[in-house]
């Protein structure tokens, strides 16, 4: 849909999205992945209360923020998509 061709897009046009840090004899470079689609994490909060919803949300947003990632295996950038009601979402990048 609309959310994954914006981000399919995003990473397009971004380049610094699809490095990975490598490393050959010591030295650090940068290796630049072909495009590729962000499948976002979709976790389904709808059946939670409001106060359970909020504080999985903030716990994700926690996680989120802390994630250390390998840089020598994966792109710059991960998704996670929280759905809080049928018309209702947060957007973790």
């Amino acid at each position: 849909g609309v959310l994954q061709r914006s981000l399919d897009e995003i990473i397009k046009r971004h380049e610094i999205l699809r490095v990975r840090i490598r490393e050959n004899e010591g030295e650090a470079y940068q290796e630049l992945l072909a495009p590729f689609s962000l499948i976002p994490i979709i976790e389904d909060l709808s059946n939670l209360s409001t106060i359970e919803c909020d504080a999985v949300v903030r716990q994700n947003i926690e996680e989120e923020s802390t994630y250390k990632f390998q840089f020598n295996i994966e792109p710059l950038i991960r998704g996670k998509l929280l759905k809080l009601r049928p018309d209702s979402y947060v957007l973790l990048i």
